[in-house]
């Protein structure tokens, strides 16, 4: 739940849901994934995928650390759809065993 008061004096109460759908932007290299990056040219008709199973990923924090969750957000009787972007970033202490993969 957030309670927001926005410049205008205005204030606004929200309940947010994260729903089980979440995507894991290395896959798609964002803040890279083994020296490759999202939009790096590997040339002319370059093709290749992996696909990142997390339950028997060889290294799953790696996937982790940079993602992106669905989520529900209601005000009153409105409710909306979107996506939260974050990131582990270093020096936050819950989440130290990721943190060596940086999310940038």
């Amino acid at each position: 739940m957030f309670d927001l008061t926005l410049a205008n004096g205005s204030k606004r109460h929200l309940e947010v849901r994260a729903l089980p759908a979440r995507y894991f932007l290395k896959g798609g290299l964002y803040g890279g994934l083994r020296g490759w990056f999202h939009g790096d040219d590997r040339g002319e008709l370059y093709v290749e995928h992996e696909r990142l199973g997390l339950a028997r990923c060889r290294n799953p924090r790696v996937a982790r650390t940079l993602s992106d969750h669905v989520v529900e957000v209601r005000e009153g009787d409105e409710v909306g759809y979107g996506i939260i972007e974050y990131a582990v970033a270093k020096g936050y202490p819950k989440y130290e065993t990721v943190q060596q993969f940086p999310a940038y």
